[in-house]
């Protein structure tokens, strides 16, 4: 081999290897050597990716102003930039410090060697983030908006509030649960409320996606598809409705939960078109929809709606007072602030539009505010015309029927806060010719119905109770009442008042005369009442009225013949509770008059010359002698109410003209109806009862028949179209409020004494509540009450044994209620000689009252078809002294849902049901008394034990106890030897209360009992037991005891076999008979004493009669006189007094020895009842004796003082 090539070969990898080892090292020597140089290089570079920075910023900020998300890898390259400007800086202060070792005499290799190292490094990223600077877009599109941040306007957490959101938010967790509407008026605060639920549904992840869409009033599709689309973060490129649908409908499914809230919505919208999954709605898709109207709800299909309710009166105050920061506490300003709180009536929009406005004011123009809000006109208020108004103003335009906005418009005719009755629309409307294409009263009734739903659903109009109005004296056919709040009314009064609607409104307005004002001339409908307008004079100027309201002015006793000589157009007069005396003459030139309410005045005399137009005619609680001939010619005459006129007489072949007549009320009116039409022999020529049942349109009729041979009479073609009837065939007419419209009071002797024709057993085949009484007892004539019932001599009836047979009671299958009372010439109540197998009797029974039936011995006899009174809920057996049982075993069998027990005075008692003990075996516990709720026996002496043990294992629904003065009980739950029953566990799981009172003989509560759990009792009284030595209850038996009533020397002197459960039971002792406890009252309901009409009144107490409830009307004054009682009030009488929620002061003096009067006096400003002290008797109402003073709240709840 060559010299050469061997050195190649050893030289060329040797110098490969120097290579290597040389270029590292230089590049490292030059990080020494040219640590400046890299330095200034990297300021070069840095220098040059800054005009790129500034351009991406630049692009960056317009994207942030357009709401556009930046790129995240936009945003590390611009992290990246800052941070090498940094180091760039940094590197350059470093470089100019020059550091040196060795004492400054050497350099110091080591620092230069790393800063050109580092300075190399920053040099080249400066140049690779300028080459990766070139973005061709640095941001994305904006995200949907998101709930959380959409405002809520002036949200506050009350509890009223809070309670709404609890309800939404709990229906939004339902699974099956998927369309929710939330309704209310305008201005109540609907979409802060929503909007609120979708944060709170954000924030707590109940659904993954929450989108709030407003509707509005006219809907516009496709901005309706646009706004989900923006809130899905969709964009369309479509116009077509269809597609953009499609595109919608697709993406909400993809979501696995989704709540979609549509706001105020004012009509039905079809979710398919706009996109909105809806008929099978997914389980992941809630649907929200916020309205005015309930119906638009209702349309929707919405399976929960929520009302959304104003605000209460405290919380009202609380946002008043914080959205004026706290002004109104100052004592100058805090009276006027709270009234003016209250004419906002709990509306959040308006009281935070009246905060605003009258924040930093002065007294003065706070003061002015008031007063434009009580006279409805708060125009020079800011914001209230463009707000407030404007808001309840959209909902009266919504309304698509003229005929329904004038009956919202009528409503403002009567008082602020007053409680309006249907009726007196109905009548108003009439007159008005308001409802179209209507025939007869029961389609205007259905026709009226529907228009106050919609306005009611619409929020225009709100539920009333009858607290703060007067019904007509027929409304118990009808209880609804309406009432409207006062920003509402405020705003129909705005309406009403203009020019083409012509109202002028002023009910209790304080007026005290009638001025001729100018702008009578273009009213149509006057509102006056409520005043204490004396005198109307002059000749008013009225070419265009139709309607005019006068009633309850009570000094307004006359008016001048020529006074309607202006108003010829008038078709409705109200006189109604006013002083007028005589109508003669001053009405005949009202031809068109079609409504005339003329109740609770004093009128005497009364022409209805001229008025053949009159369709209504209330004479009901008047002085008037004697119907006027002349109501024969009122061919179109439909409703005539002659309520509680007991001194009118009706003569013959008048009734009979009124061939339109649909609705004839006469309760407490002319009685004396003749069988056949007589004339001549003492010139009388009364009404027959043929005549009513001739009416051909007769639908509602009310009527009392004293001549018992009406029963007899045959009648062609009787009631054809009768419907609804209070028949009253006695001396004695007790309306009571009727749970059923068809309804009859037979006296049995004339019932059985005479026989029935076929009219009287047609009705009763359709009648639901049923009254069969004998002789009553009657009032002695007294020199308070002049015109008395005499009281007829006693007949035996001694054809028959039992008061309903057979014939009758297959006749009785409607009937839902029947009271038999005062017949002691009986046996026997039911009597049925069938079989087993035979059509169920008294199917629908729900109620049975037996009272004073002195002499019946037992309730059934003979065979008890199967199903008979199976639907029977309550039995009241009351003072039937021969009843020495009530149940036989088949009839106990047959009564499965009777759910209240009440036996008075049933002293020859020894039963309740009548088994021997060798038949007890057959009966099954589970089926008798299954479904019994309360128990009361008082007053029965022979009765030993209340049931068998066999019998109350079966009280598994027993939840009230009372036992009271029963001299011969000895045990509750009596002792059986019967073979296989042991002691046992007895389990009442729902029995919550336990009274026995002064029941001598009793020992023990329960025996052959092992074990007793009562899990649910919380009150027990125990009054006069003696013999009681143990009390009835272990320590295990009552886990939620809550009070003991009871005798503290009889406590104390029980025997105890555990003392610890002594001392457990010891606090719960209340020893104050008496006094106010949570006992639920258990008498039978009170005879209804309504005297809305009268100024003046007397009731005479009876004792048979325990319980009156009076329902009165303002500026009315009251007299109770108690004949029989020389003490006062009989013993167990209470009197519980409906007060409509207005104040009662009364004074109670004692007027002679053998009365007592109570006076009532009525102060609307008060709450509550007085009597002067020094009186020794005291009212029990609803269970609780009360003494000096009882207050009612504003819910209507009675506190009790001692």
């Amino acid at each position: 081999m060559a010299t050469t090539d061997i050195l190649r070969i050893v030289i060329t990898p040797l110098a490969e290897i120097t290579k290597c080892i040389t270029t590292p090292l230089k590049r490292e020597i030059s990080y020494l050597v040219h640590y400046k140089t890299n330095v200034e290089n990297l300021k070069n570079q840095v220098e040059n990716l800054i005009p790129k920075k500034n351009d991406v910023n630049g692009l960056v900020e317009v994207a942030r102003r357009k709401n556009e998300v930046i790129k995240e890898e936009v945003q590390k390259w611009m992290t990246r930039v800052a941070e090498i400007e940094v180091d760039m800086r940094r590197l350059d202060e470093e470089v100019n410090q020059n550091k040196m070792c060795f004492m400054r005499w050497c350099p110091n290799c080591s620092w230069r060697y790393g800063l050109g190292k580092e300075a190399m490094k920053k040099t080249q990223d400066a140049k690779d983030l300028l080459n990766e600077g070139n973005f061709s877009t640095v941001s994305l599109p904006a995200p949907p908006p998101s709930i959380e941040y959409r405002p809520v306007g002036d949200f506050e957490t009350f509890e009223s509030i809070g309670s709404h959101m609890n309800q939404i938010v709990n229906a939004l967790k339902e699974e099956n649960i998927n369309t929710i509407g939330v309704y209310g008026m305008g201005g109540v605060g609907k979409t802060t409320l929503v909007t609120e639920v979708a944060k709170q549904v954000k924030r707590e992840r109940l659904c993954d996606e929450v989108i709030m869409v407003t509707i509005s009033r006219n809907p516009n599709i496709k901005t309706i598809q646009r706004d989900l689309a923006e809130n899905l973060g969709m964009k369309f490129e479509e116009e077509n409705e269809d597609l953009r649908a499609g595109q919608l409908m697709k993406r909400l499914q993809q979501e696995k939960t989704v709540l979609v809230i549509l706001d105020d919505l004012w009509e039905e919208l079809e979710l398919a078109k706009i996109g909105i999954p809806y008929k099978g709605v997914p389980k992941g898709c809630k649907i929200v929809f916020t309205s005015r109207d309930l119906d638009v709800c209702t349309q929707m299909r919405c399976q929960v709606n929520i009302e959304v309710k104003v605000l209460s009166d405290e919380d009202s105050w609380d946002l008043f007072r914080m959205k004026t920061d706290g002004a109104v506490d100052s004592p100058t300003l805090h009276d006027v602030a709270r009234d003016v709180v209250k004419e906002c009536g709990g509306l959040p929009l308006a009281i935070v539009t009246l905060a605003g406005a009258l924040r930093n004011k002065d007294l003065l123009v706070w003061e002015d505010a008031l007063v434009q809000l009580k006279r409805s006109s708060p125009s020079n208020i800011p914001g209230m015309n463009k707000k407030v108004y404007s808001s309840l103003m959209l909902s009266y335009n919504h309304i698509e029927s003229d005929e329904t906005k004038l009956l919202f418009l009528f409503c403002c005719l009567f008082p602020e806060d007053y409680e309006i009755h249907v009726d007196y629309l109905l009548i108003y409307g009439m007159g008005e010719g308001l409802f179209l294409n209507v025939n007869t009263l029961e389609e205007a009734r259905g026709r009226l119905h529907t228009m106050v739903q919609k306005l009611k659903a619409s929020s225009l109009l709100l539920n009333g109770k009858g607290r703060f109005g007067i019904a007509l004296s027929f409304s118990n056919i009808n209880k609804e009442f309406v009432k409207m709040h006062d920003l509402v009314r405020d705003v129909a009064i705005s309406i009403a008042s203009n020019t083409d609607n012509g109202f002028l409104a002023k009910p209790n307005a304080g007026l005290e005369e009638w001025y001729e004002m100018e702008q009578l001339k273009q009213c149509k409908r006057i509102s006056l009442m409520h005043n204490n307008i004396s005198e109307f004079s002059g000749i008013p100027e009225c070419p265009h009225i139709r309607t005019l309201l006068l009633q309850c002015n009570p000094d307004f006793s006359q008016i001048q013949d020529s006074f309607f000589q202006g108003m010829k157009s008038l078709v409705v007069l109200d006189l109604s509770f006013t002083s007028i005396s005589s109508l003669m003459t001053s009405i005949s030139c009202l031809k068109n008059l079609r409504t005339l309410n003329l109740g609770g005045s004093n009128l005497r005399e009364l022409s209805l010359q001229g008025l053949e137009k009159l369709e209504v005619l209330i004479l009901c609680d008047t002085a008037i002698p004697e119907l006027p001939a002349e109501i024969g010619r009122l061919s179109n005459l439909k409703l005539l109410d002659l309520t509680n006129t007991p001194k009118i007489k009706v003569p013959g072949n008048t009734i009979s003209k009124l061939r339109r007549l649909e609705e004839l009320y006469m309760r407490d009116s002319f009685c004396d109806w003749e069988v056949e039409q007589t004339q001549g022999g003492m010139g009388k020529n009364m009404a027959s009862f043929a005549e009513i049942a001739s009416l051909p349109a007769l639908r509602i009729l009310k009527v009392q028949v004293i001549n018992g041979k009406c029963l007899s009479q045959d009648i062609s073609s009787p009631w054809k179209n009768l419907k609804a009837f209070v028949i009253c065939v006695d001396d004695m007419f007790i309306d009571s409020p009727l749970s059923s419209p068809r309804s009859m009071r037979l006296n049995m002797l004339w019932f059985k004494s005479n026989p029935v024709s076929d009219w009287v057993k047609e009705l009763l085949e359709r009648t639901d509540e049923l009254s069969l009484v004998g002789t009553m007892p009657l009032l002695k004539p007294t020199i308070d009450r002049p015109t008395v019932l005499v009281a007829q001599q006693e007949e035996e009836c001694r054809d028959s044994t039992s008061i309903l047979q057979a014939d009758l009671l297959q006749r009785l299958h409607n009937l839902t209620e029947l009271k038999v009372e005062n017949c002691s010439h009986w046996k026997e109540v039911f009597c049925y000689e069938g079989r087993e197998r035979d059509q169920a009797l008294l199917s629908k029974l729900r109620k049975l009252k037996l009272e004073n039936l002195l002499g019946v011995t037992r309730i059934w006899n003979g065979i008890v078809p199967f199903g008979t009174m199976h639907n029977l809920e309550k039995l009241l057996v009351i003072r039937c002294g021969s009843l020495s049982n009530i149940f036989s075993l088949s009839l106990s069998r047959s009564i499965q849902q009777l759910g209240k027990l009440r036996i008075e005075e049933c002293h020859s008692m020894e039963n309740i049901i009548s088994v021997e003990d060798n038949k007890l075996q057959q009966l099954q516990s589970s089926t008798i008394f299954q479904n019994l709720q309360k128990i009361t026996i008082i007053k029965c002496n022979k009765l030993k034990h209340l049931l068998p043990m066999s019998l109350a294992s079966g009280l598994q629904r027993l939840e009230v106890l009372s036992i009271r003065k029963c001299e011969g009980i000895e045990v509750i739950i009596a002792e059986e030897e019967i073979t296989g029953i042991d002691k046992v566990v007895l389990v009442l799981p729902l029995l919550t209360h336990v009274r026995v009172d002064d029941l001598p003989k009793l020992k023990s509560f329960f025996y052959q009992v092992r074990g007793l759990e009562l899990p649910s009792l919380v009150f027990i009284e125990i009054w006069g037991c003696p013999n009681l030595k143990r009390f009835p209850l272990g320590p295990e038996s009552a886990p939620n005891l809550d009070e003991i009533k009871g005798d503290e020397n009889w406590f104390r002197e029980l025997e105890w076999e555990e003392e610890s459960f002594k001392s457990r039971l010891q606090p719960l002792l209340n020893n104050r008979r008496g006094a106010k406890h949570p006992f639920p009252y258990d008498s039978d309901e009170p005879v209804d004493c309504c005297l809305p009409c009268m100024r003046y009144a007397k009731i005479f107490a009876h004792h048979l009669i325990r319980t009156y409830k009076i329902s009165y009307a303002r500026n009315r004054t009251i007299s109770w006189s108690t004949p029989n009682h020389p003490t006062g009030l009989p013993k167990d009488m209470a009197c519980a007094l409906k007060t409509r929620g207005m104040s009662i002061e009364y004074m109670a003096n004692v007027i002679s020895t053998k009365s007592i009067m109570v006076c009532f006096s009525f102060n609307p400003r008060s709450r509550c009842l007085r009597k002067p002290a020094g009186d020794e008797w005291r009212e029990e109402i609803n269970g609780c004796y009360l003494g000096t003073r009882i207050c009612e709240d504003q819910q209507g709840r009675r506190n009790g003082g001692e």
